[in-house]
């Protein structure tokens, strides 16, 4: 009979190398701990899952299944508040049309 291994998680944070790329475009000679890069990415996954919750609910009311941009918008409004939500709305309407 054969022993598993426990798979242990990953190495890496799972958004690491993105946030790297958004902190050297801020500030390209500081650098940060991989602890910290940890903790950074946790709050990212954490508001990832908070966010794809929100929007489902959105939608279920709705009636639908499918998720649309509205239902993010949506919940992207109801999470953040003040110029956050304006700059991410923002955005997020700009990528849209961009990819579609």
């Amino acid at each position: 009979m054969a022993i598993k291994k426990r798979s242990r998680g990953s190495k890496n944070p799972e958004h690491g190398s993105y946030l790297l790329k958004v902190f050297k475009g801020i500030h390209p000679d500081c650098s940060i701990a991989r602890d910290a890069m940890w903790v950074v990415d946790g709050i990212v996954a954490d508001f990832q899952a908070r966010l794809i919750a929100k929007s489902l609910k959105a939608a279920a009311e709705e009636g639908k299944s499918t998720l649309k941009g509205k239902h993010a918008q949506c919940a992207t409004q109801a999470l953040l508040s003040g110029e956050l939500r304006t700059h991410a709305v923002t955005n997020g309407v700009r990528a849209l049309t961009k990819y579609t």
